[in-house]
């Protein structure tokens, strides 16, 4: 477990990339794990580089989009943005720029195959039932099901694993669940 340096605030409430001095004179910052944990780590140059970089670039980008100084940047938000982008061309391995986002969302493969489930059983039901004048077969609703998952859920294991000659097999599978009528 990583303690908290003396002077300084829990690594948890700030974020990552984050920089404070400490009460015996050392620079920290803190990093992120792969488990959305945050720990204080001795500051390397690099990272005091970046964040001094930044501060400074958004500084003087914002003095100039308040006082009409530059006809490129002409809010303060748009500013904020070029100097993070102009920080991130130059600092690429900077950790105060660059922030995991998670790579999935929580329950998302679930969700694919509910809707896809659910897809395949309405369009196949129009299909057996003639409801539908774009779908005729059971075929084409498995395969028009897979395309709307596919466009709805692009990361989904369940519709990425599928090749397009196997819809014969999936309507069989499905047959066999019960999940047609």
């Amino acid at each position: 477990m990583h303690n908290t340096p003396s002077g300084l605030k829990p690594a948890k409430s700030l974020r990552a990339g984050h920089i404070g001095n400490s009460a015996n004179g050392n620079k920290y910052v803190v990093k992120g794990t792969t488990q959305r944990t945050k720990h204080w780590e001795r500051a390397k140059p690099a990272d005091i580089k970046c964040a001094s970089y930044l501060k400074r670039s958004i500084k003087k980008l914002t003095h100039e989009a308040r006082h009409g100084l530059s006809k490129r940047i002409r809010t303060i938000p748009q500013a904020v943005a070029v100097s993070y982008s102009k920080t991130q061309a130059r600092y690429p391995k900077c950790q105060l720029l660059n922030r995991q986002k998670p790579k999935t969302v929580p329950n998302t493969e679930a969700k694919c195959e509910r809707y896809l489930q659910r897809s395949i059983k309405k369009l196949t039901h129009e299909a057996k039932h003639g409801l539908s004048t774009r779908i005729r077969t059971i075929p084409q609703a498995v395969a028009v099901s897979y395309s709307k998952t596919r466009a709805k859920f692009p990361s989904c294991r369940a519709v990425s694993n599928r090749k397009s000659g196997s819809t014969k097999k999936v309507v069989k599978k499905q047959l066999n669940k019960n999940v047609i009528f």
